[in-house]
Parts: structure tokens; sequence; C-alpha cells
């Protein structure tokens, strides 16, 4: 069970490089530590350079296949669509500096506004289950430690996607199914990561700290609960947008 005051004395205390390792094999530690001492700095900066390092590092061969495989799987569905023109230039653009520059600011705006916005959305749905209040600060600090596994996982899947040399890969339910599959389930599966169901847990390991319940299972169900609807959410405009587009 968590302790009964989160906290640790000063020859216990974990510098932010020691707290950002630690979360992967002894969580409970370290979110013990963050419910006293909130710090989310170095976990940020860690997301941004591995962000930075697997989209300039992704093969510019392995771009232009991907962004080819689009443009085929348009023109099946709508032939005529895109012209030959545009489709040139834009195999010739990806893997550019200029393309890998707007994928990596993309990475990381939605990168950092989806930390904000799951520590929004905890922060008021254990608001209530807290003893005492939960800040913002405190449930951001939660939150991007718990992110670490996502960031593993795209050193993971970046070396996966080069050693297979398909830039769709990823270590999801979605390899259950025919890469070139199309419909609503298969893209659903393909969010349900194995790094996500680890961030998973350790968000609702963090609130269970917080909070300090009795069982992680209430903030697992919880954290779980808003997992699975935006993965449906997700997977429903991926539905839309390809749909529209042939």
């Amino acid at each position: 069970p968590p302790p009964t005051r989160p906290g640790v004395n000063s020859e216990q205390r974990k510098s932010p490089v020691q707290l950002v390792l630690r979360v992967l094999d002894e969580p409970g530690a370290v979110f013990t530590e963050l419910a006293a001492r909130p710090r989310a700095l170095l976990p940020v900066i860690l997301y941004l350079v591995v962000a930075l390092g697997t989209t300039f590092g992704m093969p510019a061969r392995i771009m232009r296949s991907a962004v080819e495989h689009q443009f085929q799987t348009i023109e099946q569905r709508r032939p005529g669509m895109i012209t030959p023109e545009v489709r040139r230039r834009a195999v010739e653009r990806a893997g550019s500096v200029v393309s890998r520059s707007t994928a990596f600011a993309a990475a990381a705006v939605i990168g950092l506004l989806s930390l904000v916005i799951v520590a929004a959305v905890l922060r008021v749905a254990f608001g209530g289950l807290s003893p005492e209040p939960i800040t913002f600060r405190q449930e951001f600090a939660i939150a991007a430690h718990a992110y670490v596994p996502q960031i593993l996982g795209a050193i993971a899947t970046l070396i996966a996607i080069i050693a297979t040399s398909d830039a769709r890969f990823r270590f999801s339910l979605g390899l259950l199914f025919n890469a070139d599959s199309g419909g609503f389930v298969p893209k659903l599966a393909n969010q349900f990561t194995l790094f996500g169901a680890w961030n998973v847990y350790l968000l609702a390991l963090g609130n269970q700290i917080k909070t300090r319940a009795n069982s992680v299972a209430t903030p697992l169900a919880i954290v779980g609960a808003f997992w699975v609807v935006a993965n449906l959410l997700l997977a429903g405009l991926q539905s839309v947008v390809g749909g529209l587009m042939g």
C-alpha cells in the first residue's frame, strides 16, 4: 500500500536523471517523491531530444517508400485524384531537411499538448479521490515521467522500422492484421501498443500514490477507460480521413 504521507527525506531524494531512469524499475519510489516534489523538465527535454533523433534518424528511402505507398493506395481508390507531378514532388520532398523539420515541430507540439491535456484531465478525474488538492504541476510531473516508456517505444519502433524497411511498423495489436488492411478495426488495434499500456499503468500507479488509494485497481480502471476512449476517437478520425482521401 502507498505511504500514509507521501514524501522522502533529503538522503533518499533522487536526482532528475535518477527519477527518469528508475521510473522504469522502481516507479513507486519515483512517484512518491514526485508527489512531494513535482519535477518534469528532464522527461520533457528527453522527449524532445528523442523526437528530434527519430525524426532525423529515419532513412530517407523508407520515408519515400511510405509516401509512395500512400499515393498508390489513393490511386487505387480514386484514380486520377493526384497528378503525377504532384506525386513526384511529394516523393522527392520526403526525407528532406524541411519535411523532417516540419515533422519534428508537429511531433513536439502534439506531444507536449498531449501531456498537458492528460495532466489536466487526470487532475480533474482524481481530484475528488484525493484527501488533499492535486495541483496541475503534480499531475504534469506524473504524466511526464509516466511517458518515459513511450519514449523508449519510439526508439524501439525506429530500430524495427529500419530493420523491416516498413514505416508502418508498430509494437501494437495491429500486428495481428495485414499491414494493408483497411477499416476501423485494424486502425483501432494499431492504437493499442505495448508501450502505451505501460504508460497507462504508470499513470494509474502515480495517481494511486498521490491519492493514497489502497489499490491500483480503481486508478487503473479510470486511466484505462480514458485510454480506450482516446484510441477509439483517434481510430475514428483516421477512418474518416482515410475515407475522404479515397
